[in-house]
């Protein structure tokens, strides 16, 4: 439960005393509440700045509080059906539905409390929408080393940074090969990899801000894009994160989902069972109706985050 603003006693106080003080004291409390502050696993090696703290701090409580809203929340809506929408019936008995905000008549489900229906628990993510230049990429990578439980784990076990001869920041080799600690065989049904969905510009600067910023070695990254990309399921399942661009993504859907041989026309993307998607550069799938949307949606995964400076 979020924290109280105020307390009892601090309330009694409050209003007993003079305005200014009273704006003042209701101030410093919101202060207290608002900008709470996470520090990140060690295995980060930049510092982060204050608002970069809240903004992790944000990020991973979205992650667990979604964990904590089981079948309750699917209790209080047995339909599943989110906000304004209608299940109605065609006169031949086929459900369709109807949403009365928008005019909007489809025959799928929309989604909703529907994705809590299946999985038993709340969607667990949301949208990193801090402005240009502010770090979103490190904030992702921070949430990545200090909420992923696998990763957490191998930080644990790793001996502390010497504070002389670690890394240095200016002579990483961001096409080093992936660690040694990776190269194993991981449980396809357990899901432990982060995804990264960027356009192409962008994916050079995703592949050096993990290898800068993390401690050599530690992260394994494979960037799945081109004609040789390898299209192994469990090669992607045993990478820490894969990243890979949207253009690529929407040549992993079928072109006719209704056909019988659309499961296994499904590219090794939308096989794997994620931890986490991060869609950067959101706003690229604004348009719910493109291939690019559809292939996002198409994605399995336990978290999920858009993260845009751009407005929609």
């Amino acid at each position: 439960e979020p924290e109280s603003i105020l307390d009892t006693n601090e309330s009694s106080d409050l209003f007993n005393s003079g305005g200014d003080s009273m704006a003042q004291r209701l101030y410093e409390n919101l202060n207290r509440v608002i900008n709470k502050e996470t520090e990140p696993a060690s295995s980060l090696v930049c510092t982060l700045r204050p608002y970069q703290k809240q903004a992790l701090c944000w990020l991973v409580e979205r992650e667990q509080e979604g964990a904590k809203k089981t079948a309750a929340k699917v209790a209080e809506n047995p339909s599943g059906l989110p906000p304004n929408w209608n299940e109605c019936e065609t006169d031949c008995g086929k459900k369709y539905y109807y949403n009365s905000l928008t005019k909007i008549t489809q025959w799928e489900f929309p989604m909703g409390d529907y994705h809590a229906k299946k999985t038993k628990t709340s969607i667990r993510g949301g949208i990193l929408a801090d402005e240009m230049g502010m770090g979103k990429t490190i904030e992702i990578l921070a949430l990545i080393l200090s909420n992923t439980p696998h990763l957490l784990q191998r930080n644990a076990s790793l001996p502390p940074l010497n504070p002389t001869t670690g890394q240095t920041l200016s002579n990483v080799n961001a096409d080093a090969p992936i660690s040694p600690l990776d190269q194993r065989t991981y449980p396809l049904s357990e899901p432990r990899s982060t995804l990264v969905v960027c356009p192409l510009s962008v994916v050079t600067q995703w592949r050096k801000e993990m290898a800068k910023h993390s401690r050599p070695g530690f992260l394994s990254v494979y960037v799945y894009h081109g004609p040789n990309r390898r299209k192994d399921i469990q090669f992607l399942h045993n990478h820490d994160v894969v990243v890979t661009t949207y253009a690529t993504l929407a040549t992993e859907l079928p072109s006719d989902k209704k056909s019988k041989r659309a499961k296994q026309e499904r590219g090794v993307l939308l096989q794997v069972n994620w931890l986490r998607v991060v869609l950067d550069e959101a706003h690229m799938i604004k348009d719910r109706t493109t291939r690019t949307a559809k292939s996002s949606f198409e994605l399995k995964s336990e978290r999920r985050w858009c993260v845009t400076g751009t407005p929609i």
